[in-house]
């Protein structure tokens, strides 16, 4: 770092522990996505015996989860589980920033390699989507760790084979990696058209081998997950959820015609113009190949994202702002004098920080309601609860409904590839809670939950809203066996005096249920169907409801914009 002046430096580690600070009060304030969840169920599932894809849903590679289900088991059951494991992923964060780096060094200078650092650590999209629990903190770090070994020296038969095996553990997390592949070796045919070596039989069978290697490396991770998975008897159930369920016509940007996908040759042809730019002021042939490969391929990843990925997300573009980050400084530096403080990239940094801190302030704390959420969770259900959920938010209890509900599971549902069966499974596996009534759910369980649910806080259990009339019989319907309390309706408008919340002195009218129905302790077992409740006096609605959760201190609450179905005889 010799031509790096020791203000710079000072800037730089500022900067830097700075940045690493501030993501460990993020991790514990920053909104959590539906993502992370998910992601650590499955890591949940693999800690306690379940097998990803057969026992528990889910559409990516598994590497990831492999490799965290140890420490989520370590971490245990904790409503501040997702914070923690944000916490593990610091060290990730500071390989891909030490891989930009290295890449920055090898392609321009160690001065270029530093800002880069500095700039992508600071860099809103980046900081933020890597700070969150996901499959894709790893993904990125080992592309790019892949790309620094290819280009820290000549490409040795032993250079290539290292670096294939990293980039096969890339694919190992997520298919995505072939996109990164395909494009890279897109630009490397384009930077050998521009800066040629000399043609031969020895060169063309050099190279050979060492694609071969490299294929061979690339191959070692996939295949030994596949052997893995064929070995539980999985085989299928790994395909399905890693390649088969990810492809439905006509999703995302599919839709939008041939038209859209002139976006990857466009941001293409744009990227080989300054390409050939940069091959030409790069007296050094070797070192140009190098540039145009690396430079070209986050290019051309982010055209062929824009305009022949079908689902693109914020964390698709994780590999890529590295790159972005390397090139930024190599023209911000550029111009200037190498003895001269680098003005440019520290007014950069200056206004990333302020855009990350304004963007979201970390004295607001957004990750209050999901920790709140989880301790409800944990207090209202056992470990052998099922519950039902969108895509395993409840993180630590196996779900009822097989499919997680994100957007391509709902896209088959839509269409009828995937079955409705919500309602056939709560009541196979004597499901009692369930999260809130969401717009996304698929019609039919939607209705049988809004029917047979009734909210308590953030949740809701099995249970069903009565009108109470004095001395008379009135009929409800269960929709999920299990032993039953009843309540007054914390929801409705009582008298002062009428200790709402308490159970009432309603009784089930046992000459109106099932024989198969039997009193446990100070509940009653229904099954589902229709009952009768005969209340001698109510001063209230009442609630037939999962007494577990009255137990458990879990009563009826009415949600804003809900609609009470009542059901009558």
């Amino acid at each position: 770092m010799s031509d790096i002046e020791r203000g710079e430096r000072r800037v730089a580690a500022v900067a830097l522990i700075s940045a690493f600070l501030l993501r460990v009060v993020y991790a514990f304030r920053y909104r959590v996505d539906t993502d992370e969840p998910q992601h650590l169920h499955v890591a949940w599932g693999w800690a306690h015996g379940f097998v990803q894809y057969r026992d528990v849903f889910d559409n990516h590679m598994p590497l990831f989860h492999l490799l965290t289900a140890p420490l989520v088991r370590l971490v245990g059951e904790r409503a501040d589980i997702v914070p923690v494991m944000r916490l593990a992923m610091l060290p990730l964060y500071g390989l891909m920033l030490w891989c930009t780096y290295r890449l920055g060094r090898r392609l321009f200078s160690a001065r270029a390699g530093l800002w880069a650092a500095v700039l992508v650590a600071w860099l809103a999209p980046f900081f933020r989507c890597s700070l969150e629990f996901r499959a894709d903190d790893l993904w990125a770090p080992l592309w790019l760790l892949g790309v620094v070994i290819a280009v820290e020296g000549e490409l040795s038969p032993a250079r290539a084979l290292a670096a294939g095996l990293v980039v096969g553990a890339a694919v190992g997390v997520s298919m995505k990696t072939s996109l990164l592949i395909a494009t890279l070796v897109t630009a490397a045919a384009v930077a050998a058209a521009f800066r040629p070596e000399r043609p031969g039989m020895r060169w063309l069978a050099a190279l050979g081998m060492r694609a071969l290697l490299f294929t061979l490396g690339v191959a070692v991770v996939p295949a030994a997950l596949a052997a893995g998975f064929a070995a539980l008897g999985a085989w299928d159930s790994f395909v399905y959820g890693t390649i088969r369920h990810n492809l439905v016509p006509a999703i995302g940007t599919w839709r939008r015609g041939p038209v859209h996908l002139l976006l990857f040759p466009a941001i293409l042809g744009l990227g080989v113009s300054a390409a050939s730019i940069l091959a030409r002021r790069t007296p050094n042939a070797a070192l140009a190949r190098r540039r145009v490969v690396v430079l070209l391929g986050a290019v051309a990843y982010s055209g062929a994202l824009a305009g022949l990925w079908p689902l693109i997300t914020r964390e698709d573009y994780l590999p890529f702002y590295p790159i972005l980050a390397v090139a930024a400084a190599a023209l911000a530096i550029g111009p200037l004098p190498g003895r001269r403080f680098a003005w440019v990239p520290a007014a950069l940094l200056v206004l990333e920080v302020v855009n990350q801190i304004t963007g979201s302030p970390p004295w607001t704390n957004r990750a209050a309601e999901q920790k709140s959420f989880l301790a409800d969770v944990l207090r209202l259900t056992r470990p052998e609860d099922s519950v039902f959920d969108m895509k395993g938010e409840t993180i630590f209890r196996p779900r009822a409904f097989f499919w997680g509900l994100e957007y391509i599971t709902k896209v088959r549902l839509e269409r009828g590839l995937i079955a409705d069966s919500i309602p056939e499974m709560l009541v196979a596996h004597e499901t009692h809670v369930a999260t809130l009534d969401c717009g996304q759910l698929p019609p039919r369980g939607r209705r049988f939950l809004a029917e047979h649910y009734v909210p308590v806080g953030s949740l809701r259990v099995a249970g069903q809203r009565v009108r109470c009339v004095p001395d008379r019989p009135t009929r409800f319907i269960i929709g999920v066996p299990g032993v039953y309390r009843v309540v007054e309706d914390r929801s409705a408008p009582t008298p002062a005096d009428a200790g709402a919340g308490a159970p009432s002195a309603g009784a089930l009218d046992t000459s109106r249920v099932e024989v198969d129905d039997e009193e446990v302790g100070s509940g009653r077992f229904l099954s589902a169907g229709s009952h009768e409740l005969r209340a001698s006096a109510c001063s209230a609605p009442l609630v037939v409801v999962w007494a577990p959760a009255v137990e458990r201190g879990f009563l009826p609450v009415a949600t804003s914009g809900e609609e009470v179905a009542w059901h009558r005889p």
